[in-house]
This record gives C-alpha cells, sequence and structure tokens, in this order.
C-alpha cells in the first residue's frame, strides 16, 4: 500500500522493548523466527506464519501496525497490507536505521566522555584472544548503542514536539487530519450504500416467488381435464383487459367492477375531513403488535382471529407530531406566499367504500428479527366460513348496499409451507362447486377433504366470494353453500391475478 492513513496518526511508544536485541523473540511462544513489533506499546510476537500471537495483539488491544524485526516490513492489520508510507516525523525510518544499525554493529559512536565504541567486527585479534573480555566488551558495547539510539528517538520526539507547535506543523498535521476526516466519511458512505445493496438483495431473496408464464399455460391447458378449472384461461384474458383498461385511462367502461377503498384524514385543529379513493385488488393485513416480538411469551402463542386483523387494518391511527397540512388551515395563505405551511396533527382511517366481486386477503406473516433478517410468523390465523364485511365499510356503502351485499362465503385458502421467504411450497383449498366439497391441490394432486381440515390450516392468502351483488342481484360467483360451476372460474382468475402482480 502506497499510503496508510493509521501511519499518520501513529504515535511510537517510548522506551521501546525493539531496541534491545535480547528482546527479538516472541513473549509467547519464544520463537526468534518472523517476530514482528508492536509500534504502538513494547509488545513482540511471532507473525501469522508461526502462532499468529501478534495478530492476537492486535485484535485485544486495537494497535494496527506492526514491524517485522528482521526483514523491516511494516505491516497494517486494519488495511491487511504492508505501508510504504512514513509519518510527518519520519519515525519508521529512523526506527529502520536504528535496527539496521544494531544488526551490523558497523559504525562508530562517542559517548559524552569521548570515548569511541567500535562495532565487534573491528576489534583487534588481542581481544579475542581472551574469551572473558571479548564477553564483557561485547556487553558494554551494545549498553552504548542502546543508549545512543535512546538518544537518538528521544531528540525525535522533541523535534516532533517542536514541529507541531511551529505554524507549518500545525499546517500540516491540520492538512493530515482533514484527510483522514474525508477519508472517513468516504469510508462511511461506502459502507452505507454496501450495507443498502445487501439489504435490497436479502429483500428481495426473501420475496415469495411468482408463477412464471410457463406454469400459467399449464393450468390453463389442466383446466380441460379439471372440471372447476374450465374457464381459466379466458377470466385470466378478462382480468388483463380489466387492468390495461383501467391503466390506460379508459376507466369509464371498467369504473363500476372496480373495488375501491378510501383514506380519511382528520385534521384535529379544524376537525376538517379530506377523502383520498383509490382501487384495490387485495388487502394486505398485519398481525397485531403482540405476534412481532422475538420472545416466546405466551400472548404470542394464542391464535389470531382474522376479524381482529381487519379491525387493525382499518382502525383510527393518529399521526406523529405535526406533519399534516390542512388545508382548511391555510385557505388565508396565499399559494406562493413566503409564509411557512401551517402544519397541524391529524389522524387517518382506511375503510373500504366499494366491495369486490371476489374478496382477497393477503395475511403478512413476517416480522423483522434482528437488523436485516426477516422471519415468518406461525401463529394460526381462526377465520370462519362466512365473512361480514359492514363493520369495515364506510357509511356510504352502508347506506347505498343491502345487508346481504356485505356477506362473503370462504372459496380458497392458499398455504405457505416452509419457514423462510427466500423457500418454501404453496399448495391451497379449493371448493368444487359441482361437487359441494373442497380439494386440497397440491401440485398435480387433487384430494377431497373437509371443512374442518380447512379451518385449521395455516392461511396465507383468503379468498371470498361475494354472496349478493347490489347490481345483478344473486351473485354469479355462489358461496359454497350452492352448486354453480362458475365459482371456481372467478377463483382462477384472481389466483392467476395475484400471481402475476
Amino acid at each position: 500500500m502506497d499510503k496508510c492513513k493509521h501511519i499518520g496518526r501513529l504515535r511510537l511508544a517510548q522506551d521501546h522493548s525493539i531496541l534491545n536485541p535480547q528482546k527479538w523473540h516472541c513473549v509467547d511462544c519464544n520463537t526468534t523466527e518472523s517476530v514482528w513489533a508492536c509500534l504502538s506499546c513494547s509488545h513482540v510476537a511471532c507473525g501469522r506464519y508461526i502462532e499468529e500471537h501478534a495478530l492476537k495483539h492486535f485484535q485485544e488491544s486495537g494497535h494496527p501496525v506492526a514491524l517485522e524485526v528482521n526483514e523491516l516490513y511494516v505491516f497494517c492489520y486494519l488495511c491487511d497490507d504492508y505501508v510504504l508510507n512514513d509519518n510527518a516525523t519520519g519515525d519508521l525510518k529512523l526506527l529502520r536505521s536504528t535496527l539496521s544499525a544494531i544488526k551490523s554493529q558497523n559504525y562508530e559512536c562517542t559517548t559524552r566522555s569521548g570515548r569511541i565504541l567500535r562495532s565487534m567486527g573491528t576489534s583487534d585479534d588481542s581481544y579475542l584472544s581472551h574469551g572473558g573480555a571479548q564477553a564483557w566488551l561485547r556487553n558494554e558495547d551494545r549498553m552504548f548503542t542502546a543508549l545512543w539510539h535512546r538518544r537518538r528517538a528521544l531528540l525525535g520526539k522533541i523535534f516532533r514536539s517542536w514541529l507541531e507547535l511551529t505554524p507549518t506543523g500545525k499546517k500540516i498535521l491540520e492538512e493530515e487530519r482533514r484527510q483522514e476526516e474525508a477519508e472517513e466519511r468516504r469510508d462511511k458512505a461506502r459502507k452505507r450504500r454496501q450495507e443498502r445493496k445487501r439489504e435490497l438483495k436479502a429483500e428481495m431473496e426473501k420475496m415469495p416467488p411468482r408463477k412464471s408464464s410457463r406454469l400459467q399455460n399449464q393450468i390453463g391447458m389442466s383446466s380441460k381435464t379439471v372440471p372447476c378449472l374450465q374457464k381459466t384461461s379466458q377470466n385470466m384474458e378478462s382480468v388483463t383487459e380489466l387492468k390495461e383498461t383501467y391503466t390506460s385511462g379508459d376507466v369509464r367502461l371498467k369504473k363500476s367492477r372496480l373495488p375501491w377503498k378510501t383514506y380519511k384524514v382528520t385534521c384535529l385543529a379544524c376537525d376538517n375531513k379530506s377523502n383520498t379513493v383509490e382501487p384495490f385488488w387485495d388487502l394486505s393485513l398485519e398481525f397485531p403488535e403482540r405476534y412481532h416480538c422475538n420472545g416466546k411469551e405466551m400472548s404470542s402463542q394464542y391464535p389470531c382471529l382474522l376479524t381482529e386483523m381487519l379491525a387493525k387494518f382499518t382502525q383510527t391511527e393518529a399521526l406523529e407530531g405535526k406533519i399534516y397540512a390542512c388545508d382548511q388551515c391555510n385557505t388565508k395563505r396565499r399559494k406562493f406566499s413566503s409564509k411557512p405551511v401551517i402544519l397541524t396533527e391529524a389522524q387517518k382511517q382506511l375503510m373500504v367504500c366499494r366491495l369486490p366481486q371476489v374478496l382477497r386477503l393477503h395475511l403478512k406473516r413476517f416480522r423483522w428479527s434482528g437488523r436485516n433478517h426477516r422471519e415468518k410468523i406461525g401463529v394460526h390465523v381462526h377465520f370462519d366460513q362466512m365473512l361480514n364485511m359492514e363493520p369495515y365499510c364506510c357509511r356510504e356503502s352502508l347506506k347505498s348496499l343491502l345487508p346481504d351485499c356485505f356477506i362473503y362465503d370462504l372459496s380458497a385458502v392458499v398455504m405457505h409451507h416452509g419457514k423462510g421467504f427466500g423457500s418454501g411450497h404453496y399448495t391451497a383449498y379449493c371448493y368444487n362447486s359441482e361437487g359441494g366439497f373442497w380439494v386440497h391441490c397440491n401440485d398435480s394432486k387433487l384430494n377431497m377433504c373437509t371443512m374442518e381440515e380447512v379451518c385449521k390450516a395455516q392461511a396465507y392468502i383468503l379468498f371470498y366470494s361475494q354472496r349478493l351483488t347490489q347490481a345483478n342481484g344473486p351473485s354469479k360467483i355462489p358461496c359454497p353453500s350452492t352448486a354453480d360451476s362458475q365459482q371456481h372460474t372467478e377463483l382462477a382468475d384472481c389466483s392467476m391475478d395475484n400471481s402475476s402482480s
């Protein structure tokens, strides 16, 4: 690495043990091969090719920069690369020259008393003839050599402290600090982008798989042999035509067939109500808060009611803080006025204002566990064969529809088998109107079942058929109590619409 930002922050330890050749070994395993000295403290340990004691020291102390005693390499554990640059005061260059001088012993040094310290390579032969004198001179030479290099290190620290007090040194340190802060901001921004990419990838992997067009064609081919799916392809075309008609802007022909829901926002300051109406294809129902906790509490293990989830879907919620720009409160304010917009507290409510012939209820069986992990909610949801939608409709619908128009009968139940969202298997319970019985559909296998088995299923998507429509009298989609072959036609229509959307 040409430049490491951690070298600029490096401050060498005082009286480092690396200046003493007797400590050029690992303090843990006592090896002399691949010895690395920490430059922030006096710790000396072996490298990653021996016992990795130097790496363990970095993990415990957080000191990133180390120097190899024999080869004089400098390595940064945070950057995970060898370092070529030096700090502003040149401590690494001074330390390398000091260690090279200690190992070579081919220089002369003068002490305070004027004595010249020579290396052992320049000693006379007379000294070599006496073993004791030779050892004494060697120890004395090493002692004075260490003192001389410690003096140089002390002078280097004094020079560095003086440089920090000068205007030029302050300018250099300020420039290094700005570069380090800019590098840290770039690192944080890069980490945030990588984190968002990982979250998006995990979100895409956890989404339920969609049915391909090949599988839709296979369902259309199988409708020739299964009586309850005879008109699936025709209904798929009608739903596609309905979507294209609505999205193209020609709403007049198909507007009466679309289900609608309304958002009611009430200003708490002036009690002004604002309604926003939009179409919907299904209702996504969330579980109550007690089922979103990670702990295995007793309250989260009890079965949940479908009516409770519908009540949570249509309940009145208060907006957090003053964030609503009420039109009534801002009537006196001009459109291009410089005055700030008046924000007030408000509450919102979602209601159904036009009921569909086939009601599709999607149960959001997931909760967040940790930061980037979603897990499935495996609680049983209790649903009835008959559903009354009158409590969840707005007042205009209550006045314009007959009471029987709010009654829905169960037509199909879709289950997801598996713990996660990246994998699993889908099966369904469908009502056969010709035979008057329920069928469990598992790929190409069809098995008859009872209503009790259907009610015990862990539902993921519920299909309800309207018993009576306002415009046409009795609905063309009969309830399970009648025998009409067109029920599963509309059911398959909505199922394929859900998979294609």
